[in-house]
């Protein structure tokens, strides 16, 4: 019986303010297709499935139109190109640091001293 490849190391790269870029590896070497699925993990019950937020052919993949503060899971899922398909979750929680806001400098009408 053929050895099922795994997904290596699914993390996130880097988090912006609504975006997430995963990245992975396989520990084959092979070429794959992957498909990123997502859902919210305040999402349970019946409708909590998981929606495709991307394809790709890379070991990576950045998910934008996230919200800020959810907890999302994260499932990549691979294809070899003989039909082999395997699956790693990863939970993610976007909690981003408060924007900065500029501060506004008022300056005094000087003209009724």
């Amino acid at each position: 019986m053929a050895r099922i490849p795994q997904i290596a190391a699914p993390r996130v790269v880097n988090k912006n303010d609504n975006s997430a870029t995963l990245s992975w590896s396989m520990d084959d070497g092979l070429p794959y297709d992957f498909v990123v699925f997502s859902r919210r993990e305040s999402f349970v019950g019946s409708d909590a499935s998981f929606d495709e937020v991307s394809r790709t052919t890379s070991n990576s993949a950045t998910i934008k139109g996230l919200l800020q503060g959810e907890t999302y899971i994260f499932k990549v899922q691979a294809t070899s190109k003989c039909g082999r398909t395997t699956s790693e979750d990863i939970r993610v929680r976007l909690a981003f640091p408060p924007k900065q806001i500029k501060p506004v400098t008022t300056v005094a009408d000087n003209c009724n001293v």
